[in-house]
């Protein structure tokens, strides 16, 4: 095996440790994690961990793990990180509760795409710092960024840990504006907004609904 066949190795691991971590099923119950780190011992092995595309894989790998300290190592030896790569290792830190470090190489991105936005997002809900979040949502919309369901689902936990219920209201009315589905996960959001916001009926139409 190349780096080429090395670097899609990495990928297929980090889709198993992604799936698994989203409790999908696993084909034939493969031990994830197992197979992460032997993908990137199998690198190390044939002397391809130096190649960029395996190197950034690797990043992902270890952020889709939860695995901080070995996202940095790894990232800490990337000359020149691609926007994939870097995205990985702000969601990485941010997940890991260390928003400051995210939120500096957020800051330093010369481009930012949505998947970024949202793990910076995130990584501030995770660690109560709420506003903060919906301070940082009101600049993601001000730089056009597409605005998904995982965004609006952070902003209305946001909403509910300090009771922000125009801003939950908005969100509401802004699905319906965009006529965004209601799934499940952004169903529950918004019952759980309304619900620890004091709107208990704005909680039970939804989810009547």
């Amino acid at each position: 095996p190349d780096h080429y066949s090395l670097s899609f190795l990495v990928r297929a691991a980090t889709a198993l440790v992604a799936a698994a971590a989203a409790e999908r099923p696993v084909p034939g119950q493969v031990n994830a994690r197992l197979l992460a780190v032997s993908a990137h011992g199998a690198a190390v092995r044939r002397g391809h961990a130096a190649d960029p595309h395996v190197q950034s894989g690797v990043v992902s790998m270890y952020a889709a793990l939860g695995d901080v300290a070995d996202a940095r190592a790894a990232f800490a030896e990337i000359a020149c990180p691609d926007l994939v790569c870097v995205t990985a290792m702000v969601g990485a830190l941010a997940a890991g509760g260390d928003v400051d470090a995210a939120r500096d190489l957020f800051d330093g991105m010369p481009l930012r795409d949505h998947v970024a936005w949202n793990a910076m997002v995130a990584g501030y809900v995770h660690v109560g710092k709420s506003r903060e979040a919906l301070t940082l949502f009101d600049e993601m919309q001000r730089a056009g960024a597409a605005v998904g369901e995982a965004t609006l689902v952070s902003v209305l936990t946001a909403c509910a840990q300090i009771g922000a219920l125009d801003r939950g209201n908005w969100v509401h009315w802004y699905m319906r504006s965009r006529r965004m589905r209601m799934s499940v996960t952004l169903g529950t959001a918004l019952v759980d907004m309304y619900s620890k916001c004091g709107s208990i009926a704005a909680a039970r139409e939804v989810f009547d609904a």
